[in-house]
């Protein structure tokens, strides 16, 4: 899950209307990467597969982000988040 081990600790030690804290913050930062990932395609005129390919390493892995099929660690969501506010693509490794 998105969340840490230690966030559903704490959301388990607090109130039952609480409980369910930890998908509502996953939701929360699936879709706001959703939304940035969107952005990002339409300033650059990218497809979101390439967006994908390029804050990821895999055309098809916001497609199922978005659905729920899948989902990321806090720190490779740190860095997809990283990636998009430089605002510019990946600079390729040139060889020599």
């Amino acid at each position: 899950m998105l969340i840490t081990h230690l966030t559903k600790i704490v959301a388990s030690d607090i109130s039952p209307q609480m409980k369910n804290f930890p998908d509502l913050i996953e939701q929360k930062c699936r879709d706001n990467f959703l939304q940035l990932a969107k952005k990002f395609a339409s300033k650059h005129e990218l497809s979101l597969q390439t967006v994908s390919r390029e804050a990821h390493g895999a055309d098809s892995f916001l497609r199922r982000f978005e659905t729920g099929e899948i989902t990321v660690t806090l720190a490779k969501y740190d860095e997809m988040i990283d990636f998009l506010k430089r605002g510019k693509r990946r600079e390729k490794a040139t060889a020599g």
